[in-house]
């Protein structure tokens, strides 16, 4: 037999399951703690400035794909750049102009790769400047 719990309790609890009164589980809703930990690890995952993946996720990604291809014996592309002297960017224009720069070469590289490709960004802690 299922009870439904009167509407004025905690509204994660649907109900309970029972038989001979004595109480064998709860009903609950947990649509939004899943949602919640959905949204957490999406935001661990994706680099907050450019909508990327973030470092962490990038190199769990590069290790699964070189273990795919070593062991299917498949093709592997990787392509790194690096955006030489970009220090000088912020540091002459500013760093909103940096953080737009880098948001559009991500836009630009996802308009020209697969979707299937991942495009992600190593860098992103900024330097505190030394004394």
């Amino acid at each position: 037999m299922v009870t439904f719990l009167d509407p004025d309790r905690r509204p994660e609890i649907i109900g309970t399951v029972q038989c001979n009164n004595e109480v064998l589980g709860v009903l609950q809703d947990v649509t939004k703690r899943k949602e919640m930990e959905w949204q957490l690890e999406h935001e661990a995952r994706t680099d907050a400035l450019t909508g990327c993946a973030a470092r962490r996720y990038l190199l769990e990604m590069a290790i699964q794909e070189f273990s795919r291809a070593r062991r299917y014996g498949g093709d592997l592309s990787v392509l790194m750049l690096d955006l030489d002297l970009f220090k000088n960017v912020n540091d002459s224009y500013g760093h909103q102009v940096g953080d737009l720069t880098l948001q559009k070469l991500v836009q630009v590289c996802r308009a020209i790769l697969r979707q299937e490709d991942l495009v992600g960004r190593l860098g992103g802690a900024r330097s505190s400047p030394s004394c």
